[in-house]
């Protein structure tokens, strides 16, 4: 499973991480010029 948000959303970040997501580096322009953002990454088959 793949999510995306903003480098400023700290909340999200944090939640994403509880549940044991990987988080990318910063993704410049992702979402267009000047809108960068973060990707999660979770392998739901290896969670029991």
């Amino acid at each position: 499973m793949h999510c995306i948000t903003s480098p400023q959303n700290a909340a999200s970040q944090a939640f994403h991480a509880r549940l044991g997501f990987t988080t990318s580096a910063v993704k410049p322009d992702y979402d267009g010029p000047g809108l960068d953002r973060v990707a999660f990454t979770i392998d739901l088959a290896r969670i029991r």
